[in-house]
């Protein structure tokens, strides 16, 4: 019986390799997390009264970018 907590064949890996191979939970993890900062970004002004550019950035830029590269990434890695 496996144990709940952290992936072992995960904490094997090096380097990028462990940030960049996807499973099911983490592509679930970025959807939610791209989703909560659009609403973030949206909510923002109404709350503080002022435009807030960083979350903007990260929910449109860095996000997506880090999802394609791991996508293609664990694409390639799987199919050799």
């Amino acid at each position: 019986m496996r144990k709940r907590g952290r992936n072992p064949e995960k904490s094997k890996k090096r380097g990028f390799e462990r940030y960049l191979t996807l499973d099911w939970k983490e592509v679930y993890l970025i959807i939610v997390a791209w989703f909560l900062l659009l609403v973030l970004h949206n909510m923002y002004p109404a709350i503080f009264g002022r435009q807030d550019k960083v979350l903007f950035f990260i929910a449109t830029i860095i996000i997506p970018v880090f999802f394609l590269i791991a996508l293609a990434y664990t694409y390639f890695k799987n199919r050799i």
